[in-house]
């Protein structure tokens, strides 16, 4: 599924919505110049829902969404992925990639709520969005941080990033490779392979897989 210049859309999936969309395994979202959130969610959405979704009633943390690939690109005004995300739920379960790339307005990816949702999330690629100071952050100060097992993790371009975590000194990526560059005011702790790389190199490379993903569309 790809939405692509929508200028006056806002959300992109509401609650009534997402569970028509149950089967979409992969959504990009591109060029939406008033876009400020993807999933605008409530929490009954995903918990309680069995029936339809291939189990049985009367089971909870349902996952609705075959959803495995999310790329959102050339969004200004995004400042939430998701919203009112529900807790205690196996919502987007399946999700294993996410690529944000020119979000100038987001400042930061994920909650620690959303973290523990996210199980499955092996590929995480974040570039060009100026005011993303974190990965991921902390709705209160009671909350504890589940550590992503993430594959492969690119972080470049991103000016105002300053700790992967919701604390300041949250510096270790936990990834089995993470290739950065052009992150200033960010010294990446890695838990497995790091690889530095130049601007230009950057460039390069990221051009080449948005080519490549873009001949598959």
């Amino acid at each position: 599924m790809w939405v692509q210049c929508c200028r006056t859309l806002l959300s992109i999936v509401s609650s009534n919505l997402i569970q028509r969309l149950h089967q979409v395994e992969e959504l990009k979202v591109w060029w939406c110049d008033s876009l400020e959130m993807i999933f605008d969610l409530k929490e009954e959405v995903c918990v309680g829902v069995g029936v339809g979704v291939g189990v049985g009633a009367g089971e909870k943390g349902t996952s609705i969404t075959q959803l495995s690939k999310l790329e959102l690109k050339y969004l200004p005004k995004l400042t939430h992925i998701w919203k009112c995300f529900p807790q205690q739920t196996h919502c987007f379960r399946n999700l294993s990639y996410l690529k944000v790339k020119n979000c100038d307005n987001l400042r930061y990816i994920f909650t620690i709520s959303m973290a523990k949702v996210l199980v499955n999330l092996k590929d995480l690629i974040i570039g060009h969005c100026e005011k993303v100071e974190k990965i991921v952050t902390r709705e209160n100060d009671e909350e504890e941080i589940h550590l992503f097992q993430f594959r492969h993790v690119q972080l470049h371009d991103l000016p105002s990033l300053v700790c992967f975590g919701p604390d300041i000194n949250d510096a270790r990526i936990p990834a089995k490779q993470l290739t950065y560059g052009s992150v200033p005011n960010f010294q990446p702790i890695a838990m497995g392979i790091a690889i530095a790389i130049g601007m230009a190199t950057e460039l390069e490379m990221t051009n080449d897989n948005d080519n490549d993903n873009d001949d598959d569309y």
